[in-house]
């Protein structure tokens, strides 16, 4: 079965404004500028990696006896140093 993107299209990272107008229920304006701060950090690559990483604690999960809140939260540590690590890469 061929993999459908669901990614945004180019650029919406940048813009950010089509995502803030169709989202239900709608974002909050006082919080629209740190959303839109936070989809900068991210492109279609690193989105795919964050979500292989996740894929994979969760396959984890099911086939280990390893306890899931240590594989979840070893899972959303490495997805938060993404988004450090671009925030760090875009700063400089």
């Amino acid at each position: 079965m061929p993999r459908r993107s669901t990614a945004p299209s180019p650029g919406c990272f940048k813009r950010a404004n089509p995502p803030f107008r169709s989202a239900r229920p709608p974002i909050f304006f006082k919080q629209q500028d740190s959303y839109r701060r936070q989809l900068t950090r991210w492109n279609e690559a690193r989105l795919r990696h964050a979500l292989d990483r996740l894929a994979e604690a969760e396959f984890r999960m099911k086939q280990t006896g390893l306890p899931a809140e240590t594989l979840c939260r070893e899972a959303m540590f490495a997805v938060a140093q993404m988004a450090r690590g671009s925030a760090r890469s875009t700063a400089a």
